[in-house]
């Protein structure tokens, strides 16, 4: 994608991820769960979200984050995703 979603509304974002069947994994715990509100109350679906808290994971923490994303993708190798939210533990 090359960045070019860096400054791509939130809406397109999770848009763009749903049509690649994408889970969007993002530390934005202010406007994304507020926005997966909207979506649900207007009956569009994502393809999943890991929300990821700074104070769990530090943004320069690469490494742990990898660790936790690892640990889900095991956890939920089998799981539908789709309109699912987790937030992603250390």
């Amino acid at each position: 994608m090359d960045g070019n979603y860096r400054s791509a509304p939130d809406e397109l974002i999770l848009a763009t991820a749903n049509s690649d069947s994408r889970i969007l994994v993002t530390y934005d715990c202010q406007t994304i769960p507020p926005l997966l509100k909207v979506l649900a109350e207007a009956g569009q679906h994502h393809a999943g979200v890991i929300l990821v808290d700074e104070e769990t994971i530090r943004p320069d923490d690469i490494g742990g984050l990898v660790r936790a994303l690892e640990r889900v993708s095991t956890e939920s190798a089998n799981d539908n995703w789709e309109d699912h939210v987790l937030f992603l533990a250390k």
